[in-house]
């Protein structure tokens, strides 16, 4: 049939197509010809491949070759000359071996200065050390070829062959270094063939590029094409390259543009394949993208629908598709969030002009023009702060997630948190949730047996700004006993009080008020003030310390509900009698349970449109385009996703919303983002119970309930607020799941947690875990595992599939007779090259995606993949268990934090973040999975047997090629567990020297089920990595089968 089709292509070499355009980038005259050398099954010689190419109209060639050409050099030149072929670039060694030198003599008697092109360097590097010292070392080797190729008046480009060296960051910083030291010929050549890992990012990383850039080579693209056997594709077969041309047409640059051959086919076909394609392509090629945004074609409340404005570099971080290994702090200074509208709160840890830090702060805007705020300690129940100005100052390392925010203007006061290390005996206090309404916030908490709402308010008044705390408290048995504000330290204070009858605005009930001045002043020119309005109170106290004070309030018992005012002021000595004033005659304000009564949606609806992945492997990637370019400015680092029954899902975001989207169907076509709730605290995990959406903050677990039905939630309410909030940078709260019983999970640096249904209870299950970020949880509650970050006591990246009270090793060895190595082992470790860090793990639900059914998913965060889990049952021993790991077909735009399936369509959902040391290339991600019911080209099953192990294939494997030892193989190494960051790869049969163990594959033997494969490994004891190369036939004679899994061997089977 391949004869055949030759045949047929070679007839038509003639035919007449249509024409690429006379001019500009894609022109004819601007094409080079480039691996048609040794990749043409006719073998031509010199003059037969310049005839080929003038016949074919292309009269540029890139000159690679192979070590029997070398004798031809001089006809391949005579022979180009002769057909008006310029000799545009030449396959240079990196370095000046016998070889390169023959190439130079070469090239002076015959009076030619191409571009040379080099490549070094396949490997990855992680390690920014290591890393640092190979671009040094490439530097090095290419000064002296760069100097040869100066006499010749040729130039040097380095050449994007995987690896390291691929890398375009890399590659500049080479070209920088070089340029410093007086080197100047020297730029890089670009391939679209092996930049498959940054089709998503291709416009950033041309962007970086396009100052050196002398030479692009195109080829056909589609996603994972280099892992799935389409790595050499024509163009206009794929169905990424028309975009990715796109971009370079955009960009202005003009350079040569490569056609490649890289196939065992006739060069020629291939060649004319490649000018088919382009033909089609040039034109589309110099058209806009249809824009992802639609147009909105409904609206919502008030006719506030919109498209989300389509602006290309929005939701764009600047280390776009930066290899992480790469990236550096200054990378991760990011300001954004300054510019965003957070909405009328923020939950955060907050820094105190003192220097002191809140763990669970609220900031509240107060004001019409919300130009003052006031600050909470939700975990205490009082007023920390109270400013004017601007709301908060977020710090722009990295992207304002590592360090708290501070008051944004100028402070009126402060109070203090404690006045001695004695307990304050203040009635019980319980925070119960924030109601957001149109006329403002209001705290809802239980104080002692009362319940008690609370509307902050500014009011501007001739003696300055003055901070009113108005209360509704509800009947209570018991007196209440609370703090009231801050007071400044010093010995110098009055209390001046004054009764008379007032009137509740919001009842016109006659009240007893009393009104209550209290004050002091420790430097003579500045005071502190207390005015209360409403019921009497029984005491008021002043309590002092030598960092200030505070005043304590204690109201009687009552069988009604009762209102009070506070009004809390600093400010100058002369202004105190202003203040007294204003307190003995002012009325109460809006009752806080009145507001109630008037919730208010507040953001617009916005529109997008979605793309559908190409169904060329069995996992398929959908991308729900997120409104980056919003009116708000809001960040869209996604942190979790969950799915309510009607199909909407909810998705957080790092930086403390959560957004509703709805249209969500087959085509994506019009997608509706609402933005459901703001001012979470950092919230890294979302889960829908019962059709109410439950978040996961660093301070609580918030279950957002809207009210009114109108699309937003009004009241935030407080589900669970056991969480041990920590004011350390690093002490994430991360990835809520539950159970089949309604139990929800989480986890921190203390460990991993189970929350009780009701939300009135929690229990640690197991500790020793660096900063995590992912965790799963089985539907049943059986199997519970966690993902740490690699770092001290930590080696690489795990998944530990816990046990009741285990300890994992983070904090240094805890050894026992049941723990000898001081930790317990996980399921499985995972080089830190192939996941540098871990997200959650995801379960595929019984009967869906065919023979992944009922397993788990792995999400690879920081290098924005995805991996099967196979767990080894050999074992009956919990302390045996162990597992592999096997990439799949799925690449997102950042990296995955969170998966959740859909009942409705069978799909996960995936919600992804940027962050440090991530190779996404967008802010965040809501991307769906499908599964397209292709053959799945990889392992499904995975067990240790005696002297060996067994592993399942999804498809029936070619018997000749599933029996052959060599079509696998293994390495071996360990770790080393010590407080050091991370670990070296030391060897198992000689643990104190660097480097991996080959693993003899003794026999393989094909079960009789045709799937399953047996090697038999000699001495396969326990080791914490191996590393397996796979490359069979499928029996059906259909995509060969080939990858690699990792697995650890906790306990070999004997």
């Amino acid at each position: 049939m391949l004869r055949r089709l030759s045949v047929l292509w070679l007839l038509g070499l003639f035919v007449v197509h249509a024409e690429l355009p006379e001019s500009g980038l894609f022109a004819r005259t601007n094409l080079v010809a480039w691996c048609i050398v040794p990749f043409d099954s006719q073998k031509r010689g010199p003059e037969e491949r310049a005839a080929m190419l003038d016949r074919l109209g292309i009269h540029r060639l890139a000159y690679d070759w192979r070590a029997e050409h070398i004798p031809t050099f001089d006809a391949e030149v005579a022979a180009l000359r002769k057909h008006g072929i310029e000799l545009t670039a030449w396959w240079f060694p990196a370095g000046l071996n016998e070889e390169a030198k023959a190439i130079l003599a070469c090239l002076e008697r015959n009076h030619l200065h191409p571009q040379l092109w080099v490549t070094m360097g396949t490997e990855p590097e992680a390690d920014p050390t290591k890393l640092a010292e190979k671009i040094q070392g490439a530097v090095a080797t290419l000064t002296p070829l760069c100097e040869a190729a100066k006499k010749l008046g040729s130039s040097v480009a380095l050449y994007n062959h995987l690896g390291w060296f691929g890398e375009p960051t890399n590659q500049v910083a080479i070209i920088e270094r070089l340029r410093s030291v007086g080197v100047t010929n020297v730029g890089c050549v670009y391939n679209f063939h092996h930049a498959h890992a940054h089709i998503d990012d291709f416009t950033a990383q041309l962007r970086v590029l396009q100052p050196y850039l002398v030479a692009i080579n195109l080829n056909g693209m589609v996603r994972e094409g280099d892992r799935t056997g389409k790595k050499i594709i024509p163009l206009g077969t794929g169905d990424q390259e028309l975009a990715m041309l796109r971009a370079l047409k955009t960009s202005g640059w003009n350079g040569p543009v490569g056609i490649i051959g890289h196939t065992d086919e006739d060069a020629e076909v291939k060649l004319r394949q490649e000018l088919d394609g382009l033909t089609r392509l040039a034109p589309l090629a110099n058209q806009p993208a249809q824009s992802p945004l639609a147009p909105a074609s409904s609206t919502a409340r008030e006719g506030l629908s919109r498209p989300s404005p389509a602006n290309p570099s929005a939701g764009s971080p600047k280390i776009s598709g930066q290899e992480p290994g790469t990236q550096a702090e200054k990378d991760w200074e990011d300001n954004r969030w300054q510019e965003t509208d957070v909405g009328p709160f923020l939950a955060s840890n907050l820094r105190l002009p003192d220097g002191s830090t809140l763990a669970k702060g609220l900031s509240i805007k107060l004001g019409r023009n919300q130009r003052a705020a006031v600050a909470y300690d939700t975990a205490q129940g009082t007023v920390r702060a109270f400013w004017t100005g601007d709301f908060l100052k977020f710090d722009p390392a990295r992207f304002g997630l590592i360090s708290p925010p501070k008051p944004g203007g100028p402070i009126e006061f402060t109070a203090i948190d404690a006045i001695s290390k004695e307990p304050l005996k203040t009635s019980n206090y319980q925070f119960r949730g924030i109601h957001r309404t149109a006329s403002g916030t209001v705290l809802d908490y239980r104080l002692g047996d009362a319940d008690v709402l609370e509307a902050p308010a500014l009011e501007e008044t001739p003696a300055g700004p003055v901070l009113v705390r108005r209360l509704w408290i509800g009947p209570h048995a018991e007196p209440l006993t609370f703090i009231a504000t801050g007071h400044l330290k010093g010995t110098n204070s009055q209390t001046l009080s004054a009764q008379h009858e007032g009137v509740d605005a919001s009842t016109g009930v006659v009240l007893q008020q009393e009104s209550r001045r209290i004050s002091s002043n420790s430097e003579g020119t500045v005071a502190s003030a207390l005015g209360v309005s409403g019921q009497p109170v029984r005491s008021s106290q002043s309590l002092n310390s030598d960092r200030g004070g505070i005043e304590v309030i204690t109201l009687e018992p009552s069988k009604e509900p009762q209102r009070l005012d506070l009004r809390c002021w600093r400010g100058p000595t002369n202004a105190l009698a202003q203040f007294n004033t204003l307190c003995q005659t002012v009325g109460l304000g809006a009752n806080p349970k009145d507001l109630l009564k008037n919730p208010s949606a507040q953001w617009q609806t916005l529109t997008t449109r979605g793309q559908r992945g190409a169904d060329t492997d069995f996992l398929a990637v959908d991308t729900l385009t997120m409104p980056y370019d919003n009116p708000w400015k809001a960040l869209l680092f996604g942190s979790g996703v969950d799915l309510t029954p009607d199909g909407a899902a909810y998705v957080c975001t790092i930086h403390g919303d959560v957004w509703r989207v709805t249209g969500i169907d087959d085509s994506l076509q019009e997608l509706k983002w609402q933005r459901f709730a703001t001012g979470l605290f950092q919230p890294l995990g979302l889960k829908v119970r019962d059709g109410q959406v439950y978040v996961l903050g660093r301070d609580r677990i918030t279950r957002l309930r809207d009210l009114n039905n109108d699309g937003e939630a009004d009241f935030y309410e407080s589900f669970f607020e056991g969480i041990d909030t920590s004011t350390g940078g690093h002490d994430y709260v991360t990835c809520l799941e539950k159970d089949d019983a309604e139990n929800f999970y989480y986890v921190d640096p203390k460990g991993v947690h189970r929350v009780s249904a009701d939300g009135r209870s929690k229990e640690t299950l197991a500790t020793g875990f660096r900063n995590p970020n992912g965790m799963g949880v089985r539907p049943d509650g059986k199997v519970i595992t966690v993902a740490p970050q690699q770092g001290d006591w930590t080696p690489s990246s795990f998944i530990a599939e816990i046990r009741p009270s285990g300890y994992y090793g983070y904090g240094g060895p805890r050894v026992t007779p049941d723990r000898p190595n001081g930790y317990d082992a996980p399921l499985l470790w995972i080089p830190h090259s192939v996941d540098n860090s871990s997200g959650s793990q995801v379960w595929v639900p019984s009967g869906k995606w065919g023979p992944l059914s009922g397993q788990m998913l792995h999400l690879l965060w920081g290098r924005c993949g995805l991996m099967l889990v196979l767990r080894d049952a050999s074992g009956t021993d919990s302390a045996a268990l162990q597992g592999a790991v096997v990439p799949l077909p799925a690449k997102f735009l950042s990296g995955p934090n969170r998966g959740s399936f859909n009942p409705r369509d069978g799909s996960m959902y995936v919600a992804g973040s940027t962050g440090w040391q991530t190779s996404a290339v967008k802010d965040g991600c809501l991307q769906r999975v499908r599964f397209t019911g292709k053959p799945v080209g990889a392992p499904v099953g995975f067990r240790l047997r005696e002297k060996g192990l067994e592993l399942a294939f999804a498809r029936p494997l070619d018997p000749a090629t599933a029996n052959d030892p060599g079509s696998y193989d293994l390495k071996a190494w360990n770790y080393k567990y010590a407080q050091q960051y991370g670990s070296k790869d030391w060897s198992v049969s000689k643990p104190n020297q660097e480097g991996r163990d080959r693993l003899p594959v003794a026999s393989a033997k094909l079960q009789p089920d045709g799937r399953t494969v047996l090697l038999e490994v000699p001495d396969l004891g326990p080791v914490m990595q191996v590393e397996l190369k796979y490359n069979v036939e499928a029996a059906d004679g259909g995509q060969p089968i080939r990858g690699t899994l990792w697995y650890t061997v906790n306990r070999a089977i004997r």
